[in-house]
Order: structure tokens, then sequence, then C-alpha cells
């Protein structure tokens, strides 16, 4: 009996002694910390295994400039996760839910962010458990792609953590300083890692609140180099006139390929004046060029929907290219000896063309021009144009210049 007696004593002084070791020195309950959740997060290239692809895939507007924007993140992924993403157009699968969508592609998610973002900003969100990448110009959407890489690709971690709430809007940081009146001659740093030279024409009472028309310059292969006088060759006469007589109405830029290549590599350049569209590969440069213009359209005050192409030679078969590849960009083009694909008419339609040829070019044969010509005529083209010199040559240029109502015609233009 002694021992029940003395074990029931023991049993009442513990458990005061036991409730009392839940409380701190001064008495007080310790914070419950175990209901705390940390802030939600989706988690992104989940399942990464070396060597392999994620469940996410990159998907982008086949009407972007360049490839650079994706071909950066593809290259991200393998140098931050040793993962293999590969890229593909917007029209070539069904939409899935694993999706970081890189430009305007024709998913709903990319509609709405490019919605709620001005001319001068790009947007990085995530919807529907996409991540959308979106601005209104390349140039916008390269920025975007670069800030996703830089804030949330972290090679410490196998995995990306993205905010539930992703919702980033920036303004896209202008290319270009304020340039006086006249040429200016500099270099555009693109995002493929080009620095290319070009040569810039403004007012010299340039009207921020007004927006002016852009010539873009695309020169021959004669005129490679890295010092500007690309511009300044005597058979340019359209450049000439329009620098004289048009100064305070118009902003020319003209890039300058740097080295022996040419704009847009093709098997047969030579010779041949019908270069079938699948075979023709861009250069580093085109692309360097084509983002200069996009930077140029959103650092610059110019109307978007009056943007000129005019090419000599290898650079009139870049402004096609281009044209055919993205028909909503230009207002007009002036190709000047130039090769192209006639079959590819039907993206040129509705973009007024002057076709300029020798009949005698020995080196690009006046052919794809005139096919060109031919099928946009046999589909109905309202604003098509060709003038074949009889006895000219490739070098013809000049002559162009100087075609009485031509630069009318173009400043009427727009889209």
């Amino acid at each position: 009996m002694k021992k029940i007696l003395v074990f029931i004593l023991m049993l009442c002084l513990f458990i005061p002694f036991a409730a009392c070791s839940k409380n701190d020195s001064t008495g007080t309950d310790t914070p419950d910390t175990s209901s705390k959740k940390p802030t939600p997060t989706v988690k992104i290239a989940f399942n990464v295994v070396k060597g392999q692809s994620t469940v996410y895939r990159i998907v982008y507007n086949e009407k972007l400039v360049s490839q650079s924007a994706y071909l950066n993140l593809q290259d991200a992924f393998m140098n931050v996760y040793s993962t293999r993403v590969f890229p593909e157009p917007d029209s070539r699968n069904d939409a899935i839910e694993t999706e970081i969508l890189i430009g305007n592609t024709n998913r709903a998610e990319s509609a709405e962010l490019l919605k709620s973002l001005s001319q001068d900003e790009y947007g990085i969100k995530l919807i529907n458990q996409k991540i959308v990448i979106n601005a209104h110009t390349d140039h916008g959407i390269k920025t975007g792609v670069a800030e996703f890489i830089s804030k949330y690709m972290n090679s410490d971690n196998k995995e990306l953590g993205i905010p539930e709430g992703l919702n980033i809007k920036n303004k896209i940081s202008s290319e270009f300083a304020f340039f006086g009146g006249g040429w200016t001659f500099t270099k555009y740093s693109a995002s493929n890692d080009v620095n290319i030279p070009y040569q810039i024409h403004m007012p010299k009472k340039l009207d921020s609140a007004k927006k002016y028309p852009v010539l873009l310059f695309m020169h021959g292969l004669g005129s490679v180099g890295s010092d500007g006088k690309h511009i300044s060759k005597p058979d340019l006469t359209l450049i000439t006139n329009l620098t004289t007589d048009y100064a305070e109405e118009i902003i020319i830029i003209a890039p300058q390929h740097p080295s022996g290549q040419n704009w847009i590599f093709h098997p047969s350049f030579y010779g041949s004046g019908i270069f079938p569209m699948d075979k023709m590969t861009p250069s580093k440069y085109f692309d360097a060029a084509m983002e200069l213009l996009d930077a140029a359209c959103t650092g610059l005050p110019i109307d978007t929907g009056r943007i000129y192409g005019y090419g000599n030679s290898m650079g009139a078969t870049a402004i096609m290219y281009q044209a055919m590849k993205k028909p909503d960009l230009f207002a007009a083009l002036i190709p000047v000896v130039g090769g192209c694909d006639p079959n590819e008419a039907a993206s040129l339609k509705n973009v007024p063309i002057w076709l300029f040829h020798g009949d005698k070019d020995t080196t690009t044969n006046h052919l794809g021009s005139q096919g060109l010509y031919d099928n946009l005529i046999a589909l109905g083209a309202k604003n098509a144009k060709l003038t074949i010199y009889p006895g000219a040559g490739h070098n013809c240029a000049d002559r162009v210049g100087n075609t009485p109502q031509l630069i009318p015609w173009l400043l009427t233009q727009k889209r």
C-alpha cells in the first residue's frame, strides 16, 4: 500500500513539471509555426534528367524576325541544366499545359499578355500554368527572354522556381541615344553577339511628337566592310536624292555587312535569279540587321506602318526574303537586281513593290524579278511594278534612283 501511495505522490509531482516544460523561461508559450506555409511556387522543369528533355517545351511565333530569342532560351536549358528542349513553331502542335510561349503565338495566353502591354513594354507572366513572354517588337521579346534567363535559370538549382503570381511588365530600354541631324556611323550590338556597323540618317529638326517613315537600305556584295562607306557609292542616287530633297521627312537605316559573305546564304547565288525559299538561310548578320530595324522602331519616333525596304543585289534578295517571311512588315519594297522565289508571290500580293533589273544581268538573272512580277499580276496584285532596262547588266542602281515618280510613289505607301 505504501508503495502505491508513493507512486501516486510522484505522479502528482511530475505532471505539473511536464506542463511547465512546454513554456519558455518567461512562462509564455512557444509560438507554433508548423501551420505557416511558404510562398507558393510552380516548379518548372521538374524531373530534370541530364541529357534528356524537360516536360516543358518552347513554343515560338514563326513570324519572329530572328531565331535568337528562342534559341537563347534553348541554349540556357542546355548550359544551365544539361537539358534538351527543342523549340517548336506554334502551328506544329496542339497546345499543352507545359509550354513556354515566346512572342505573339497563336495561343490565347500570348494574345492576353500582349493586350496588356504598351508599344514600349515587354511582359513575362504565368497564365494557365504557361510561362508567357511577349512584346509588340522582337527587340522587346528578346529583352524579356534575357530577363527570364537571368532571373530564373539558376545553375545552383535543378528546377526553376516560378512565383505563382508571376507578372513582370517593364519598359524596353532604347538602344539609341539621340542622334543629331544627318548621317551618324555607329554599331549595333545584337542579341546574337554580332556587332553590326550601320549608318543612320536623321532629320535635323526631329520632332519627337511626330512619327517618321523609315527606309531600310540593304547593300550589295561590293559594299561589305566596316567603314561606313556603303551609303556613299556613286551609283546610290536614290539615297542621295532622299537625303537631299527629303531629309526632314524620313529616317534612313543602312546596316553594313562586315564580312565577305551574303546576307542570305544560297547554294546557287550567282548566275541564277530564282532562289527557292527552302534553300535560303539567313546569316547572323542578316538577323542582326533585322534586329537593328526592330530596335529602331522601338527607340525612335518611327511610323511602323511606313517601313520601306530598298535593297541592291544581295540586299534586294534580303528584303524580299524578309518580306516573304513577314508580309506585314514592309509598306513598300524597291528590290534592285535581286534574286527571289517567284513561287512565293502570294505572300507579297498586298505589298507595294517596284522591281528593277537589267536584262543582260549575268550575276543575278532577271528571270527571278520577271517571274515574281508575272505571278503577282496573275494573283491580282494592284501595286506591283517592274522596270527592265534593255541591255543593262548588274549595275543599274544609278538609273533606279533617277526614276521619275519613284520617291513620291514610295512615300505615299502605308500599311
